[in-house]
């Protein structure tokens, strides 16, 4: 995981997407909360600036070791030329 974790992006897994849907009652309620609230292209920290009261590293910790989220390579794409017509 990236030193800076408030800078590091992470994704649902396929078991994360069928924990999201089914509000499963096994994760505690900032674990399920995050879950909903992460979506493969968002920073964590500018999620965890939407609920402040969340402990973000204790439950991204939770849910990495559930099988339920990973990291996602936030290697930006090359930039395209300009389309000429």
């Amino acid at each position: 995981m990236t030193s800076d974790i408030n800078q590091v992006i992470f994704a649902r897994t396929v078991e994360g997407q069928r924990a999201a849907l089914t509000s499963s009652p096994k994760l505690p309620a900032d674990q399920q909360r995050l879950l909903l609230m992460l979506n493969g292209h968002t920073p964590l920290g500018d999620l965890l600036g939407l609920v402040p009261a969340l402990d973000g590293e204790l439950a991204v910790r939770g849910l990495v070791a559930a099988g339920l989220i990973e990291e996602v390579d936030a290697t930006p794409a090359p930039e395209r030329g300009e389309l000429s017509l």
